[in-house]
C-alpha cells in the first residue's frame, strides 16, 4: 500500500511538506539533491524527510554563517537509507568574531 499526500504530481508551494507512507523497503537507493549553499537547518530537514541519517561537520569558512558548503557521499548521487550523509556546513569566517 502506498500513499502520498498531495496527490502525486500535484503542485505545491515552496516549503509545504509532502507525506509519503509506504510499506517497502527502499531498494534502488535515495537520491541527495544538490544543496549547496543552502542553510544547513533547511538541508538538514530535507535530508530527515527523505530518510536519511545526517551528521554535520562545520568548518570556519568566509561568507555566510550556516552555509551547506559539499556532502559526502557528494550530491547528486544516490545511497542506501541506511548510509549517513555528511553535511560540510560554513561555522563562520575564519578569525572572525564569534
Amino acid at each position: 500500500m502506498k500513499l502520498i499526500i498531495p496527490e502525486s504530481g500535484s503542485l505545491v508551494k515552496r516549503g509545504r511538506k509532502i507525506q509519503i507512507y509506504g510499506d517497502q523497503e527502499i531498494n534502488e537507493g535515495i537520491f541527495i539533491p544538490n544543496l549547496y549553499g543552502v542553510h544547513y537547518l533547511i538541508g538538514v530537514d530535507i535530508l530527515k524527510n527523505l530518510g536519511l541519517n545526517v551528521n554535520l561537520v562545520k568548518i570556519n569558512y568566509p561568507g555566510a554563517d550556516g552555509r551547506i558548503l559539499a556532502s559526502y557521499p557528494s550530491f547528486e548521487s544516490t545511497i542506501s537509507n541506511l548510509e549517513k550523509i555528511n553535511l560540510l556546513v560554513d561555522n563562520g569566517e575564519i578569525g572572525g568574531n564569534k
